[in-house]
């Protein structure tokens, strides 16, 4: 379940230091084909136009594409570590639409055996309070995947939240502002459960 973890103005402390595909020497032609194609990725008919089939046949071998697709509701950050072995070969910085042709995204290829992920969004409840959200965070071992055609995809998750009283704010926060009682402290707003049958009372 997403969790909110600070206010939206604070800093993100696993983007420090992100940028934007930084591309190793060795896959610059990789590298020109999604300049070609845009964030969008490059194709594989693309690839066979300027490395040839058995240069393909040989990256669809060692190369993984990693396609994440945004199902949260919101518009979303995603942070991507890859690494080959204990070597980190690739950082990259995506954002993502809630929906539209922007909501997913296909990024370059690239030699690697394991994937860290974490994906956030600005989101903002039901008294106008603006919060910075985990939507998923994920770690990747590509050889337990199963890759179509070389490509692994990644989903974040729709974006949910305890809400029993409904007022479009998270019942923990309603909690932790003090303006709902958790006389029992489960976690569940006492108006949620206030009946004949039991202790709690408003």
């Amino acid at each position: 379940m997403p969790h909110i973890i600070r206010p939206a103005e604070a800093a993100i402390p696993f983007s420090k230091g992100f940028r934007r595909d930084p591309v190793r020497p060795t896959i610059v032609g990789l590298a020109l084909i999604a300049s070609l194609h845009g964030i969008a990725g490059c194709s594989t008919s693309a690839l066979v136009d300027l490395l040839g089939e058995g240069e393909v046949a040989a990256l669809d071998d060692s190369f993984i594409r990693l396609k994440i697709i945004n199902d949260s509701g919101l518009d979303a950050t995603v942070y991507a570590a890859f690494y080959l072995g204990t070597r980190e070969v690739r950082r990259t910085e995506r954002r993502l639409a809630a929906e539209g042709l922007d909501q997913s995204d296909l990024i370059v290829p690239t030699q690697v055996d394991r994937i860290v992920l974490s994906a956030e969004a600005e989101w903002t409840d039901g008294r106008g309070g603006v919060h910075t959200v985990t939507l998923a965070t994920d770690q990747i071992d590509t050889a337990d995947e199963s890759a179509l055609d070389g490509v692994i995809e990644w989903v974040i998750p729709a974006f949910t939240f305890d809400d029993c009283n409904e007022n479009d704010v998270p019942d923990d926060l309603d909690i932790g502002a003090g303006d709902s009682d958790d006389m029992d402290e489960n976690g569940i707003p006492d108006e949620c459960e206030v009946s004949d049958s039991n202790s709690i009372r408003p």
